[in-house]
């Protein structure tokens, strides 16, 4: 998370939206109303806590993460996974 920041300081302050990024770790904070909340590694969130991840994510503006492959073998253990806890895939090459 403190490298996030760190990575991501000069994108918030070219937005001039530093001052309302915040940066948590696990679910323990009240989001903002009409918050947009970036879940990183969502995947490990929801097989460690399914039932915290669930009441969280209920009824908030919420884009989920991970870098799970999805060009791994069809019946992998990944893609099973990634298939049963109902993610959607959008596109998720970067650069």
């Amino acid at each position: 998370m403190l490298r996030d920041k760190a990575d991501f300081e000069d994108l918030w302050r070219l937005a001039q939206c530093q001052n309302r990024v915040e940066c948590h770790v696990g679910y323990d904070f009240q989001a903002e109303q009409d918050s947009l909340i970036l879940v990183d590694e969502s995947d490990g969130s929801k097989l460690d806590h399914p039932e915290a991840f669930e009441a969280f994510i209920e009824d908030k503006f919420c884009v989920c993460l991970t870098a799970t492959p999805s060009n791994c073998d069809e019946q992998g253990i990944e893609a099973e996974t990634i298939k049963s806890l109902g993610f959607k895939q959008f596109d998720y090459i970067i650069g």
